[in-house]
């Protein structure tokens, strides 16, 4: 009889960072805006270099304009990202 070893936890792949902020519809010339719900201005430095890394690797260029708008209502707070 052959023994198999069975592991307690599944196995993840470690490799690279977990996606935090998702850009990808910049890549599209015809976007014009990026929402990234559950973001608020103490994440702005982070949200910052991550787009700009973003933006070398991918070749996006271009001005872009950040917008913070605070919780109201059924709404959470968000970050919009324009493309000017």
């Amino acid at each position: 009889m052959k023994k198999t070893e069975v592991p307690l936890y599944p196995k993840t792949d470690d490799r690279g960072r977990p996606v935090a902020y998702d850009f990808s519809n910049f890549r599209n010339e015809k976007v014009t805006c990026v929402v990234l719900m559950g973001v608020g201005r103490e994440q702005y430095s982070s949200v910052r270099t991550t787009f700009a890394r973003w933006r070398k690797q991918n070749g996006v260029e271009g001005r872009f304009t950040y917008e913070f708008h605070a919780e109201k209502g059924d709404t959470p707070r968000h970050l919009v990202i324009w493309r000017a």
